[in-house]
Protein backbone atom coordinates (compact mmCIF):
# COMPACT_ATOMS: atom_id res chain seq x y z
CA UNK A 1 0.00 0.00 0.00
CA UNK A 2 1.09 3.14 -0.72
CA UNK A 3 1.50 6.33 1.69
CA UNK A 4 1.32 9.60 0.96
CA UNK A 5 5.12 10.29 1.21
CA UNK A 6 5.53 7.37 -1.81
CA UNK A 7 3.12 9.21 -4.08
CA UNK A 8 4.82 12.18 -3.40
CA UNK A 9 8.03 10.92 -4.38
CA UNK A 10 6.64 9.30 -7.80
CA UNK A 11 4.89 12.67 -8.35
CA UNK A 12 8.24 14.38 -8.14
CA UNK A 13 10.20 11.68 -9.97
CA UNK A 14 7.42 12.62 -13.36
CA UNK A 15 8.32 16.04 -12.48
CA UNK A 16 11.74 15.44 -12.90
CA UNK A 17 11.55 13.80 -15.83
CA UNK A 18 9.12 16.69 -17.00
CA UNK A 19 11.78 19.41 -16.22
CA UNK A 20 14.81 17.29 -18.15
CA UNK A 21 12.49 17.59 -21.28
CA UNK A 22 10.03 14.43 -21.27
CA UNK A 23 7.48 16.75 -22.16
CA UNK A 24 5.12 13.44 -23.02
CA UNK A 25 5.70 11.45 -19.34
CA UNK A 26 1.55 12.59 -18.76
CA UNK A 27 0.91 9.77 -21.47
CA UNK A 28 2.88 7.15 -18.88
CA UNK A 29 1.31 8.75 -15.46
CA UNK A 30 -1.10 5.73 -15.39
CA UNK A 31 1.32 2.86 -15.95
CA UNK A 32 3.58 4.60 -13.82
CA UNK A 33 1.25 4.59 -10.70
CA UNK A 34 0.05 1.32 -11.54
CA UNK A 35 3.73 -0.69 -11.47
CA UNK A 36 4.06 1.60 -7.60
CA UNK A 37 0.71 -0.19 -6.79
CA UNK A 38 -0.79 3.42 -6.01
CA UNK A 39 -4.23 3.20 -6.42
CA UNK A 40 -7.49 4.53 -5.20
CA UNK A 41 -7.72 7.72 -3.18
CA UNK A 42 -4.01 8.08 -3.48
CA UNK A 43 -3.86 7.53 -7.27
CA UNK A 44 -7.00 10.12 -7.43
CA UNK A 45 -4.19 12.31 -4.70
CA UNK A 46 -0.94 11.38 -6.90
CA UNK A 47 -3.46 12.78 -10.05
CA UNK A 48 -4.28 16.45 -8.25
CA UNK A 49 -0.43 16.89 -7.19
CA UNK A 50 0.98 15.99 -10.69
CA UNK A 51 -2.05 18.60 -12.48
CA UNK A 52 -1.75 20.89 -9.76
CA UNK A 53 1.62 21.47 -10.59
CA UNK A 54 1.25 21.48 -13.80
CA UNK A 55 -1.84 23.56 -14.11
CA UNK A 56 0.14 26.40 -11.67
CA UNK A 57 4.11 25.73 -12.82
CA UNK A 58 4.80 29.22 -13.80
CA UNK A 59 3.22 30.71 -10.84
CA UNK A 60 4.61 28.19 -8.56
CA UNK A 61 8.20 28.96 -10.54
CA UNK A 62 7.58 32.35 -9.98
CA UNK A 63 7.45 32.20 -6.57
CA UNK A 64 10.32 29.39 -5.76
CA UNK A 65 13.03 31.86 -7.63
CA UNK A 66 12.11 34.37 -5.59
CA UNK A 67 13.52 33.08 -2.69
CA UNK A 68 16.59 31.15 -4.76
CA UNK A 69 19.65 33.58 -4.87
CA UNK A 70 20.38 34.89 -7.94
CA UNK A 71 23.69 32.78 -8.29
CA UNK A 72 22.13 29.39 -7.28
CA UNK A 73 19.29 29.81 -9.14
CA UNK A 74 21.02 27.93 -12.59
CA UNK A 75 22.60 25.55 -10.18
CA UNK A 76 19.04 24.04 -9.00
CA UNK A 77 19.33 20.89 -10.06
CA UNK A 78 16.11 19.20 -11.57
CA UNK A 79 15.24 16.79 -9.06
CA UNK A 80 15.73 19.54 -6.51
CA UNK A 81 13.16 21.39 -8.92
CA UNK A 82 11.10 18.73 -9.46
CA UNK A 83 10.70 18.62 -5.46
CA UNK A 84 10.02 22.30 -4.73
CA UNK A 85 7.35 22.57 -8.01
CA UNK A 86 5.68 19.81 -5.57
CA UNK A 87 5.84 20.61 -2.04
CA UNK A 88 5.38 24.37 -3.08
CA UNK A 89 2.29 23.70 -4.94
CA UNK A 90 0.87 22.00 -1.30
CA UNK A 91 1.94 24.55 0.72
CA UNK A 92 0.10 27.41 -1.90
CA UNK A 93 -2.78 25.64 -3.37
CA UNK A 94 -3.67 23.12 -0.60
CA UNK A 95 -5.04 22.73 2.74
CA UNK A 96 -1.83 20.30 3.65
CA UNK A 97 0.01 21.70 6.77
CA UNK A 98 2.81 23.46 5.77
CA UNK A 99 4.76 22.08 8.14
CA UNK A 100 4.11 18.28 7.03
CA UNK A 101 4.88 19.88 3.45
CA UNK A 102 7.90 21.23 4.58
CA UNK A 103 8.67 18.10 6.41
CA UNK A 104 7.87 15.54 3.49
CA UNK A 105 10.18 17.96 1.63
CA UNK A 106 13.26 17.53 3.48
CA UNK A 107 13.18 13.75 3.90
CA UNK A 108 11.99 13.18 0.10
CA UNK A 109 15.30 15.34 -0.53
CA UNK A 110 17.28 13.70 2.12
CA UNK A 111 16.49 10.67 0.10
CA UNK A 112 16.98 11.35 -3.00
CA UNK A 113 19.42 14.00 -3.34
CA UNK A 114 21.31 13.86 0.31
CA UNK A 115 21.60 15.67 2.94
CA UNK A 116 23.30 19.46 1.70
CA UNK A 117 20.40 19.91 -0.86
CA UNK A 118 17.82 18.96 1.93
CA UNK A 119 18.97 21.90 4.07
CA UNK A 120 18.14 23.90 0.50
CA UNK A 121 15.09 23.13 0.36
CA UNK A 122 14.30 23.50 4.05
CA UNK A 123 15.09 26.99 3.66
CA UNK A 124 13.31 27.32 0.62
CA UNK A 125 10.29 25.75 1.27
CA UNK A 126 10.40 27.62 4.53
CA UNK A 127 10.71 30.93 3.05
CA UNK A 128 7.64 30.00 0.54
CA UNK A 129 5.40 28.80 3.84
CA UNK A 130 6.16 32.62 5.02
CA UNK A 131 5.02 33.99 1.88
CA UNK A 132 2.11 32.49 1.38
CA UNK A 133 1.06 33.89 5.14
CA UNK A 134 1.78 37.25 3.91
CA UNK A 135 -0.39 36.42 0.84
CA UNK A 136 -3.16 35.52 3.30
CA UNK A 137 -2.90 38.42 5.47
CA UNK A 138 -2.97 40.82 2.34
CA UNK A 139 -5.98 39.38 0.85
CA UNK A 140 -8.02 38.67 4.52
CA UNK A 141 -8.23 34.91 3.54
CA UNK A 142 -7.19 31.56 4.72
CA UNK A 143 -5.49 30.20 1.93
CA UNK A 144 -3.34 32.17 -0.55
CA UNK A 145 -5.07 31.60 -4.58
Amino acid sequence: MATRQGVRVQIASILYAYGIGNDGISEYIEEILEEKKIKNKKKEYAYSLYNGVMKNIQDIDKVIFLYVEERLAKKVGYLEKAILRLLSYEILYTDTNKIVCINEGVEITKDLCGEKSSKFINAILEKISKHNETTDELKGTSKGR
